[in-house]
């Protein structure tokens, strides 16, 4: 019996993908144009891969260097091979015999000219779903009951070349189900074919007692499958395979539907975001790194290290520092971490007298300073100094910048000629300027003491400061910063760049998130990608964490990207909300769900109603209201489907046409449109052959119009060459 199930599994095999196999679709025609439906279509080794539908369409799988025979009984055509050099499309002309054959084709057991009959597909797109609905026909001459009969019915996306196979049919004849019910021990359910049996409405234990068809032989087949992109050009193929208990005797496949019916893809909506407005969510100001430099005028007397605090504003720069430390001590938000103070000597004089007297100076400045404070402000605080001796170098600098550019050069070039700083301070001594410039002004200036205070403090950035630091490094921005940033700028563009920025660097940060999906949905350029994380399962959707304002933004922006089932999703977990109403019935409709509020829909516009009209296959109520769409390229494409459907009881075959040749005419996109909708794909493709005819026989009356020059070629080389000038 596992040989037996294998050998079944390894027939339906037939419809999945080798490593070479490629999926090759086509239209087979005779000269006059005519579809040929029941062409037989075969590899090179004579096995049947499938047949052409009643608009003369086949799906096949074959090797890419493979060959295709097509062969049609029932016409009198010649048979053809056709190499498929990895062609994923190939349409086919049958030529007529010289002599009417009347063939039949052979398969196994049974003699028949077409074992799969029935209507095309009805395939319909409901947002990212696609719904089938068919009935397929097994003629008894072919099905026994000891037979069994698996249909694959699948799903061919010509724009991406998939093919996804839905749920397979398995019928199963009287005798063969009892022999399965034996061989299974009354267990059938270890036939992993079991499950999919569809053997009519009487349900039983015994498969034998079932009614096996709904309908005589008719299958019914329903199914849906997600899709992701809506607009692209499906084709509904089903694949039937027939075995008895020791073989595979019949394979074929067929094109039962090509395209598919979306009416809502002209649905038009304009929904704007709802503010969400939560103080609970907005970021706080952070512990922001502060630091204060400041420079002190301390005096010395010359050759001197103590500090005198009564010369010079000696004791107002010590009480200013005291004052300073003592008011980040009494400040509760604010912590001190370093105190720095550095002190500089001049140059003159010997270096290592210099360098003594710049510590001794710092070290009198920093116990002057720490004697006032309390005992525990400087308690782990980091105390730094650093005593250094300026050169002569920056004695010359300061000189150039008042413009003593002769003696600045002059020590200058004393500094070059010597390397040693006692050396330098001997040769500049003997400066004539030295005693009246030098001495006394500007080495007074460099005898000075700094100090830097760094500190941590809760305070916001001003806004000028935040700027600075984005254009610099928007990374250093804190939340709060970057937050403060964009909700108070004016500059929409500006605006937006910054919001966007802040998603980007806080993707787990919901406010930021959320508001740069409703600043994109405001501007009209939608996009779900940011807070696609927050709803990455059922789990997370269903979160009443998440407030409902971000839901509704976020469902918004997956129905203008098209992400219909997101939307959908979305809206099914939210309670109802006359705030969320448009929305929500936008949402149902698209993806085919009812909704109370179908008229906030249809009272949109008027072509939103056709659509609706249409979509809900209430094609009379949609001829009712035809003239009042306008004359637009979509106007005139949902014309031309409303006559279609409504054809059958009114003659529209010139209004129908006359529609989709207007509506291509405005908008030449609507040609592709066409070319995937199930409802004007034949149509197009009519019109597309008559203006071909059309075109070959305006040029064969152009020929055949066209003044004949009777005159011989010795006379017309004459007069030609009169005509042209000569060098002479």
């Amino acid at each position: 019996m596992k040989k037996h199930i294998l050998t079944l599994l390894c027939s339906l095999a037939v419809f999945g993908l080798q490593a070479r196999d490629i999926i090759v679709t086509g239209v087979v025609k005779n000269p006059d144009g005519d579809r040929l439906r029941g062409v037989i279509v075969k590899n090179s080794q004579g096995k049947q891969l499938g047949s052409t539908n009643v608009d003369g369409e086949y799906a096949v799988t074959v090797d890419d260097m493979g060959e295709l025979r097509f062969s049609y009984s029932k016409g009198n055509a010649e048979d053809k091979t056709v190499k498929v050099n990895g062609q994923t499309s190939i349409d086919v002309v049958l030529i007529r015999k010289a002599k009417e054959l009347d063939e039949i084709v052979v398969m196994g057991k049974a003699n028949i000219e077409k074992v799969m009959l029935g209507g095309r597909a009805r395939t319909k797109i409901h947002g990212n779903r696609l719904d089938l609905a068919q009935q397929v026909q097994i003629p008894d001459q072919i099905f026994a009951t000891d037979n069994r009969a698996v249909l694959q019915p699948a799903v061919y996306d010509e724009d991406t070349r998939v093919l996804t196979l839905l749920t397979p049919y398995v019928i199963d004849g009287p005798e063969y189900a009892i022999t399965q019910q034996r061989m299974y021990d009354d267990n059938i359910y270890q036939d992993t074919l079991a499950s999919y049996r569809k053997t009519g409405r009487t349900a039983t234990r015994f498969p034998w007692k079932r009614k096996l068809y709904t309908s005589h032989n008719t299958i019914k087949i329903t199914d849906t499958l997600h899709i992701e992109d809506p607009n692209h050009s499906y084709l509904t193929i089903v694949y039937l395979t027939i075995e008895d208990y020791s073989k595979v005797f019949y394979n074929d496949a067929q094109i039962s539907g090509a395209g598919a019916s979306n009416p809502l893809q002209f649905l038009t909506f304009d929904i704007d975001p709802i503010p969400f407005v939560d103080p609970s969510y907005y970021p706080s100001p952070k512990l922001t790194d502060c630091s204060d430099k400041r420079e002190v005028n301390i005096t010395f007397a010359v050759g001197k290290d103590k500090l005198d605090l009564d010369l010079g504003n000696n004791r107002e720069e010590i009480e200013n520092i005291i004052s300073q430390l003592k008011s980040i001590y009494s400040n509760p938000s604010i912590s001190l971490k370093e105190f720095k103070i550095e002190g500089i000597a001049s140059p003159e004089g010997r270096l290592v007298k210099n360098e003594a007297l710049a510590s001794n100076r710092l070290g009198s400045t920093v116990k002057a300073v720490t004697e006032q404070l309390p005992s525990d402000l400087l308690r782990g605080v980091k105390v730094s100094k650093n005593a250094i001796v300026a050169s002569w170098t920056e004695v010359a600098n300061l000189m150039r910048n008042d413009s003593l550019t002769v003696e600045a050069d002059m020590i200058d070039q004393i500094v070059a000629k010597h390397s040693k700083p006692d050396d330098q301070f001997a040769a500049i001594r003997q400066l004539p300027f030295y005693n009246t410039i030098l001495a006394d002004t500007y080495l007074p200036r460099l005898r000075r003491v700094t100090y830097e205070i760094s500190y941590t403090q809760r305070r916001e950035l001003t806004l000028d400061e935040i700027k600075e630091l984005y254009l610099r490094d928007p990374k250093s921005l804190t939340k709060y910063d970057i937050w403060k940033y964009y909700t108070s700028e004016t500059n929409p563009e500006q605006k937006l760049k910054v919001m966007t920025t802040a998603a980007k660097q806080f993707p787990t940060d919901l406010l930021f998130c959320s508001d740069v999906t409703a600043e994109l949905l405001k501007n009209k350029t939608p996009d779900d990608q940011y807070l696609a994380g927050f709803f990455k399962d059922v789990k997370a959707i269903k979160k009443d964490s998440i407030p409902v304002e971000v839901k509704h933004n976020y469902a918004v922006s997956a129905l203008y990207k098209k992400h219909f089932s997101k939307a959908d999703s979305i809206f099914w977990y939210m309670k109802r909300d006359p705030r969320f109403a448009t929305a929500r019935a936008y949402s149902d409709v698209i993806n085919g769900r009812e909704t109370p509020d179908l008229k906030l829909v249809t009272g949109e516009s008027t072509i939103n109603e056709a659509v609706v009209y249409l979509d809900l296959d209430e094609n009379a109520a949609a001829l009712a209201m035809v003239d009042r769409l306008g004359d637009t390229a979509v106007d005139n494409y949902i014309k031309a489907v409303i006559y279609k459907r409504n054809n059958q009881n009114f003659d529209y075959d010139d209004l129908q046409e006359e529609c989709l040749i207007r509506a291509i005419e405005l908008d030449p996109a609507m040609r592709e449109k066409a070319r995937k909708d199930q409802d004007l794909k034949r149509m197009l493709e009519d019109i597309e052959k008559r203006a071909q005819q059309d075109a070959a026989a305006a040029a064969t009356e152009a020929v055949a119009t066209e003044p004949q020059d009777t005159s011989n070629s010795s006379e017309a080389t004459t007069t030609e060459n009169q005509d042209v000038p000569t060098n002479e």
